[in-house]
């Protein structure tokens, strides 16, 4: 089921006298899995309208990863994943640990908003492990925040909020069955899925795809709400509206039942648009952008400074005059986790293994853990993504062409001798012989904003 985030962030306030101070509101909604590959963005019709045309619409959002808690601590940090520290969704594994609220949370966007003297309101899901203090007590609050709504992981409406409760009728009647199967050269998670895929698992899959729609038709209601208000209150002129979501999803493709955690677009690449004072409307951009710009752009909007510890770039620069390049890399991260035991699947006692289905077909494992980053040249003419998995003490790595191979059926890694590859051949050489590989990817850690094109020069 789709979940939804909506923060109606950093509203300076609903009357004219708080806006005339000439800084603008914000209005950032977030939802949770909404995909780009599968068709997540047909059933949002009038946020289509009221915000893409109206607005930017980006074709290239990359999430920091693909996972909810490590992705929107990216999003509040404005930070990668190895650098702010919440690698999953488990306290243990950083997410709203105490260390993260004591080093992270006090560095977080909304504290710089706050004190931009902006009125700062959250409603819906935070972070996974929201509201379970490590010692008892009272529940944490976030710092930043005036008005909050957050709801406490695993509560009955975690999943439903804010009048988004997935009981409307769906466009259409069943998914499209036409999923993406192959399994050749891809890490090892993906070829111990099954192939075809059993029938239980189809009907599974396909309820699953109507209820996310379903849930889909309330939040387009929503944003149509938000719209209006703003519209009749005479402050949509001065209001920036982010829509975006935390990840995207997979419901069948390389015969992956239902779940994200993987390296490949369905899971890493979503929706994005924003409308605000001087976006031109029905404008688009190409190239890839990542989820760890919206802090910083966020706080280029409210005219405050920039800590140097966010490592993501300001799109504002773009979103205005739509003079920019950014020409920096974008990283992708995943930290793979795994139980001891699989219920029903004895076989996988102490194999590292988790999230497995009833046919034992598991989303993931402790060596389910990569690294990619996306590269790219002239727009719709290059652009291609390369990946390190961890496999034990080896490492497979990916590379697909993302202009001639959006699916990634192809991993051409092993094909870069042969006719038409000519480009960057060497520096591809360098990449598959990971003679440099730790090198750069502990660089990426550290890089910031135009800094990160170091990394083309040390593979060259």
């Amino acid at each position: 089921m789709l979940v939804l985030i909506l923060i109606f962030a950093l509203m300076t306030g609903f009357s004219i006298r708080e806006t005339m101070s000439g800084k603008s509101n914000i209005v950032f909604v977030l939802t949770d899995d909404q995909d780009l590959i599968l068709g997540g963005q047909i059933p949002i019709v009038k946020t289509n309208k009221l915000i893409g045309d109206h607005g930017m619409l980006f074709n290239s959002m990359y999430v920091a990863s693909p996972l909810c808690c490590p992705s929107r601590s990216s999003i509040l940090t404005g930070k990668y994943v190895s650098s702010h520290k919440a690698y999953n969704n488990s306290i243990v594994g950083g997410c709203s640990s105490p260390e993260w609220q004591k080093t992270q949370e006090i560095d977080a966007f909304p504290v710089y908003m706050k004190n931009q003297s902006y009125t700062t309101f959250f409603a819906g899901k935070y972070l996974n492990q929201y509201g379970f203090p490590a010692t008892g007590g009272v529940q944490h609050i976030p710092p930043g925040w005036d008005w909050w709504n957050g709801l406490v992981g695993n509560s009955r409406y975690y999943n439903y909020h804010l009048s988004v409760n997935g009981t409307k009728e769906a466009h259409g009647s069943d998914p499209d069955k036409d999923y993406l199967t192959d399994l050749i050269d891809k890490h090892w998670l993906i070829e111990q899925a099954l192939n075809p895929m059993p029938n239980d698992t189809v009907t599974t899959i396909d309820d699953i795809f109507r209820n996310r729609w379903r849930t889909l038709l309330s939040v387009d209601d929503m944003v149509e709400n938000v719209v209006n208000i703003l519209t009749e209150k005479d402050l949509i002129n001065n209001t920036f509206i982010f829509f975006t979501s935390d990840n995207g999803y997979h419901l069948g493709q390389f015969s992956l039942p239902n779940d994200k955690r993987q390296l490949y677009e369905f899971d890493n690449r979503v929706p994005f648009m924003v409308r605000g004072p001087g976006i031109k409307p029905g404008s688009t951009y190409n190239s890839p952008v990542s989820s760890i710009d919206l802090a910083p752009t966020f706080l280029e909007i409210a005219e405050s400074t920039i800590p140097t510890t966010m490592q993501g770039e300001s799109l504002l620069k773009l979103l205005t005059t739509q003079n920019y390049n950014r020409s920096s890399p974008i990283l992708l991260e995943h930290y793979g986790e795994h139980k001891d035991e699989i219920q029903g699947c004895p076989q996988y006692k102490n194999q590292g293994m988790a999230n497995c289905d009833d046919h034992c077909v598991c989303e993931d494992s402790h060596n389910n853990t990569f690294r990619c980053w996306v590269t790219w040249g002239e727009p719709n003419v290059d652009k291609q993504k390369l990946c390190y998995v961890m496999e034990d003490n080896a490492t497979f790595v990916e590379l697909y062409d993302l202009v001639k191979d959006e699916n990634e059926l192809n991993n051409i890694i092993d094909y870069i001798d042969k006719p038409g590859y000519e480009k960057n051949r060497e520096m591809i050489k360098d990449m598959k012989n990971c003679k440099k590989c730790q090198h750069v990817l502990k660089f990426m850690e550290d890089c910031r904003g135009d800094n990160c094109e170091k990394i083309i020069n040390l593979l060259r």
